[in-house]
C-alpha cells in the first residue's frame, strides 16, 4: 500500500528528493527520484509539461469547459465525440490502442488544432490517428 504513497521528488539532487530537510513518514522512492520535478521541468517532453501543454490548450477551448456533449463512436479502443459552445464545434477522437486508426470526421469544414501535444498523421480526405494519441478540429456552426 504505501510503495504508491511516498514524498513527491522535487529535486533529484538534494536530500529526500528536496521533500523535507527531516525524515518523511515514509523513504524517498528511489525510482521516483530520476523524474523529480525539477528535472521533469527542464524537458519540454516530460510528462510534467505533456499536463502543461494539455491545460493550456483546454483553456483555449471554452467548449472544452462549457460546452454541450455529443458521443460520435465509441468502442473498447476509441472515442470519438463533439463539444459545441456558441457556434464553435469542437470534435475530439483518442486512440487508445497500439495500433493507428483511421477516422473520419463528422459533417463539416474541420480546421484540424494542433495546440494540444500529440501527433497526427494528415490524410486528404481522412486523419490517421496515430497509437495512444489524441485529435482535436474545430468547425463553425
Amino acid at each position: 500500500r504505501d510503495g504508491c504513497r511516498t514524498p513527491m521528488p522535487w529535486n533529484a539532487d538534494r536530500k529526500n528528493g528536496g521533500f523535507s530537510d527531516g525524515k518523511p513518514w515514509l523513504p524517498v522512492a528511489m525510482e521516483h527520484v530520476q523524474i523529480a520535478a525539477e528535472t521533469q521541468d527542464q524537458n519540454p517532453d516530460s510528462m510534467l509539461n505533456f499536463y502543461r501543454r494539455m491545460i493550456a490548450f483546454r483553456k483555449d477551448y471554452p467548449a472544452l469547459l462549457k460546452g454541450s456533449f455529443e458521443l460520435v463512436e465509441a468502442e473498447d479502443t476509441y472515442i470519438a465525440f463533439e463539444r459545441v459552445h456558441g457556434n464553435v464545434r469542437l470534435f475530439c477522437a483518442f486512440n487508445l490502442s497500439d495500433e493507428p486508426r483511421r477516422i473520419s470526421l463528422p459533417d463539416g469544414v474541420w480546421e484540424p488544432q494542433t495546440g494540444a501535444p500529440f501527433t497526427l498523421g494528415l490524410e486528404t480526405d481522412h486523419q490517421i490517428l496515430p497509437p495512444w494519441q489524441a485529435f482535436y478540429a474545430t468547425a463553425q456552426g
